[in-house]
């Protein structure tokens, strides 16, 4: 299938000959950059800073932790599939928008034995919560209260309620522990000669009531460190995964910007205790060749070497070269790093080269220079690919292997005369 790339996002670069070639970067502002008499446009966007898992955790201990699935898919998607909103307690909303996201397969186990497995599950948790101080057992946790949970063995003392409520995450955590060991213990009794714990986590973190300490835990200060919490952040994001995919199978969407664009989500998504700016990836496009530059007129940063482009310019309008001297490389990207990084704050940084595809691989270990010459005369002969009839293309393919294997002789030839 034909991937569809909005046309912001594709970029004009100049070639040798004077045709142009394109390619593509996900952007969500672009930034110029005067070093000296050359003018450098750069693409950024927010990402998390850690890992995925560690930002959607962070995204689930925010604000809009309750209806995190509602916020993502369909702001990406506009699949109508997922409009699961309703005027229930936000358990139950967490519970669709979590059964929305499960998706439909053929169960590897019977219904009657996932039912069991579910119920003996439920009685595990509740025996271990009824022996820590929390009479309800499981079913304490399938409404939406926020006080505390485990029992007391004295009058609430204002002056220390802030220990107290530390004192109780502490406890939740350490029974969490017992919990995973129990339910796993479970799971692995069920599932011993067949698969299908899928099918039982499914179930499980659909349960309003499992799914309800789930959310509490969550909540609860320093609940990353709890295996049940980092099983359910790899359940949801499993089947997070694979709609995704699903929706790539049905649509033309490039799925690297879609994968972008989500990274971008999760990036501004922070929990209530977390104040720090957001963090960016900058893509140096290259030297600005042709184009209007009109700066954006809010953006508070500008300055004579650096401004935020306005909304208004259609990237497809400017006209790019790409930067190959390595040490004009490494004064621009070093220029932009200490430039972007007074104002903001930055996790990665690279050429458009550097992110657009890895080493060919039989030419990881060569010197820059030499792979970067390879990499050009392959992306050449690629372009002139796209316009030959299917005739000449397989005449096309052997050409370039047999120049392929000629590069790597005539390498190969100089390194081991270089040696002797």
């Amino acid at each position: 299938m034909e991937r569809i790339v909005d046309p912001k996002y594709r970029f004009a670069f100049s070639s040798k000959t004077g045709r142009p070639y394109y390619r593509k970067c996900y952007w969500e502002n672009l930034y110029v950059f005067t070093y000296g008499t050359d003018r450098a446009l750069v693409a950024t966007r927010v990402v998390p800073f850690t890992s995925l898992h560690e930002a959607l955790y962070t995204a689930f201990k925010g604000q809009r932790g309750n209806t995190l699935t509602q916020h993502l898919l369909p702001e990406v998607m506009q699949q109508p599939y997922l409009n699961v909103f309703n005027n229930k307690s936000q358990v139950q909303i967490f519970a669709d928008n979590i059964s929305a996201l499960v998706p439909e397969q053929n169960e590897e186990l019977p219904e009657e034995l996932i039912e069991k497995t579910e119920a003996e599950i439920e009685e595990a948790a509740s025996r271990i919560m009824i022996g820590q101080g929390i009479e309800g057992g499981l079913g304490s946790f399938a409404s939406n209260e926020t006080t505390p949970f485990l029992a007391r063995d004295e009058p609430e003392d204002p002056s220390r309620s802030i220990v107290r409520e530390d004192d109780e995450d502490v406890a939740l955590i350490q029974m969490s522990v017992q919990i995973d060991a129990a339910i796993k213990t479970q799971i692995r009794k069920t599932t011993a000669l067949t698969r299908g714990s899928f099918d039982i986590a499914a179930r499980l973190y659909t349960n309003p009531r499992y799914l309800g300490f789930v959310r509490r835990l969550i909540n609860a200060k320093g609940s990353y460190t709890s295996p049940v919490v980092r099983d359910f952040l790899k359940f949801y994001a499993r089947c997070f995964n694979i709609k995704v995919s699903e929706y790539l199978r049905q649509s033309k969407d490039d799925p690297d910007i879609l994968r972008q664009r989500i990274e971008s989500l999760l990036g501004r998504e922070k929990g209530g205790r977390y104040h720090y700016l957001n963090y960016h990836d900058l893509t140096i496009l290259g030297r600005i060749v042709k184009g209007e530059l009109e700066p954006d007129p809010d953006d508070p940063d500008k300055t004579t070497h650096c401004f935020k482009l306005s909304s208004t310019i259609e990237p497809q309008t400017l006209r790019l070269s790409e930067i190959h001297d390595p040490v004009q490389r490494f004064a621009i990207r070093k220029f932009v790093e200490h430039t972007f990084n007074a104002r903001h704050n930055i996790k990665n940084i690279r050429y458009i080269d550097e992110i657009r595809k890895r080493k060919i691989p039989f030419t990881e270990h060569l010197p820059d220079p030499i792979e970067r010459a390879m990499r050009s005369g392959i992306e050449t002969l690629e372009t002139y690919l796209d316009h030959l009839e299917p005739k000449m293309l397989h005449i096309a393919i052997g050409a370039l292997l047999l120049s392929l294997l000629g590069v790597v002789a005539l390498v190969l030839g100089t390194f081991i005369g270089l040696s002797r």
